[in-house]
């Protein structure tokens, strides 16, 4: 399957596009900053895999269909690295990149500080650029590959 990459993978819609895209037999990395929440969504991922195959009668290695890997996409250093670490757990480079991290802020415009703002910019558009950005040169070479971003 093709290797897809998620960043806020740990939770929310991007743990729902690892389910389905692993059901539909992708080979998936989660990102996320949380080392304890990557750890239980790939649990989560994993048992459900574990699960289907029973059901079916099949072993195709399932669980080692899920790579996890800690970032910070507002830090380019550190999602870098991340689709690095990922591309060689998978042998395979990132195909499709789902970007689905961010943040909200559930404040008026008034109560809301300009060091929120910055945050809220910092990680929900610039997080946005530099994972795009880590897996641009690679799929360019290829002349192929998808990105898809998240908005809710």
């Amino acid at each position: 399957g093709e290797h897809c990459l998620i960043t806020g993978g740990s939770s929310g819609i991007g743990l729902e596009c690892a389910k389905q895209l692993l059901e539909a037999g992708a080979r998936v990395t989660l990102v996320a900053r949380s080392q304890n929440k990557l750890e239980e969504a790939a649990s989560c991922l994993r048992a459900g895999l574990r699960d289907k195959e029973e059901d079916e009668n099949e072993n195709e290695g399932g669980a080692g269909r899920v790579v996890v890997e800690r970032a910070d996409v507002s830090r380019p250093d550190e999602i870098e690295a991340a689709v690095r670490r990922a591309e060689e757990a998978h042998g395979l480079p990132v195909g499709v990149l789902i970007c689905s991290a961010g943040l909200a802020e559930c404040k008026t415009v008034e109560d809301t500080s300009c060091a929120e703002y910055e945050r809220l910019v910092t990680v929900n558009y610039l997080g946005t650029v530099n994972a795009v950005r880590s897996v641009l040169p690679s799929m360019r070479r290829r002349e192929g590959g998808r990105v898809v971003l998240v908005s809710s």
